[in-house]
């Protein structure tokens, strides 16, 4: 509601912004199909293993970019496989990772020994791609991830914490942290690296709302303003987008915006928390997950990564569907039990 009405006041030709709003309306849509579908324990291992089949084809794709050598790049190696950008390539891995280990730990879900084998020896194969991409925020929630599966459901995982420190020193993953100890003071031709100019876009946006404020703040400028009046307040960013979601909804869709993105995830991990008592380490990892995506939210344009918001809401979708029907009593039709049962009659016959 707080998209649609965003999309009236929007600076943007009406059906640029109405674009952006039905990109909205359609991860509503993928979150709420597996509710419409799902109707049996069949039917959610049915859509969660369309979702893992269909990594193969990125997945071996992005082997063959890394032979190709297309993956190189002026910031070093970045895989990106068949999607537009690195970063959403990155936090598509993510979803993938902690679909993974819930279909590994989930007490809902019963593998064969060898699909079990088969999803241990993929995980691997997903970290490495992970640390390919580059997306240093797409690490982190990936180690977020990592960590809570190591403490609270499987703390065999703790074991391969030795391998941190060879990891943080490959080359590709050293000179990406390494770019965020320079370029930290903004001053003549400097170059700034990545985080020092997203704080100072950040301020440079709140500033501009601060100076033009009131009657705005609550549905905000409409959709697709950010990048509108970006030249404005930041001119030698313009076209890059927020790289902050809370800030590009607070931007675009104002008091109201934020609060219904609040609602939303008080929903979720209301929705996920009702399987806590029968899929305890199910429902860890997926509230993992969406408490990955808010941080990832903090610097990255979550919003703009379509088919990353399709896997992500689609899985949420499942597993939410699952919890509710698992939990759900069952009604037993009367004619179900007819003829079972005796009760005995007031003239000691036997009904």
């Amino acid at each position: 509601m707080a998209g649609l009405a965003s999309v009236i006041s929007s600076p943007e030709p009406f059906m640029k912004a109405f674009r952006a709003f039905l990109a909205i309306t359609s991860y509503a849509a993928v979150f709420a199909l597996p509710f419409a579908l799902i109707r049996s324990r069949e039917g959610a291992l049915r859509c969660l293993a369309v979702v893992m089949c269909s990594s193969i084809i990125p997945i071996a794709y992005a082997f063959v970019e890394l032979a190709s050598g297309s993956a190189e790049r002026a910031d070093g190696i970045r895989v990106s496989s068949t999607f537009n950008h690195p970063n959403i390539f990155a936090f598509y891995l993510v979803g993938l990772l902690a679909l993974t280990l819930f279909l590994l730990r989930s007490s809902l879900v019963s593998l064969s020994q060898r699909i079990g084998r088969w999803l241990v020896l993929y995980l691997p194969i997903i970290v490495i791609l992970l640390l390919l991409t580059g997306t240093r925020s797409a690490w982190i929630c990936g180690a977020i991830i990592l960590i809570v599966y190591a403490s609270i459901v499987d703390k065999r995982y703790l074991l391969c914490l030795p391998l941190v420190p060879f990891i943080i020193y490959l080359p590709n993953v050293a000179e990406r942290l390494s770019d965020l100890q320079t370029g930290n003071l903004d001053y003549g031709y400097a170059q700034l690296n990545s985080y020092e100019w997203r704080k100072i876009l950040w301020q440079s946006a709140l500033d501009w709302l601060m100076e033009n404020p009131s009657e705005y703040l609550v549905l905000g400028y409409g959709l697709g303003s950010f990048e509108h009046y970006q030249p404005l307040f930041f001119p030698r960013g313009e076209g890059v987008g927020a790289h902050n979601a809370l800030l590009q909804i607070f931007f675009e869709m104002g008091i109201l915006g934020v609060l219904g993105v609040l609602w939303l995830f008080v929903s979720l991990f209301a929705k996920l928390k009702v399987g806590y008592s029968f899929d305890k380490a199910g429902a860890m990892i997926m509230m993992t997950l969406a408490l990955a995506y808010l941080v990832a939210s903090y610097s990255d344009n979550m919003l703009d990564y379509l088919v990353f918001q399709w896997y992500f809401w689609f899985i949420m979708g499942v597993v939410c569907a699952w919890y509710q029907l698992h939990s759900t009593p069952r009604p037993v039709h009367t004619l179900t039990v007819q003829g079972l049962i005796s009760v005995p009659s007031t003239e000691g016959d036997s009904v």
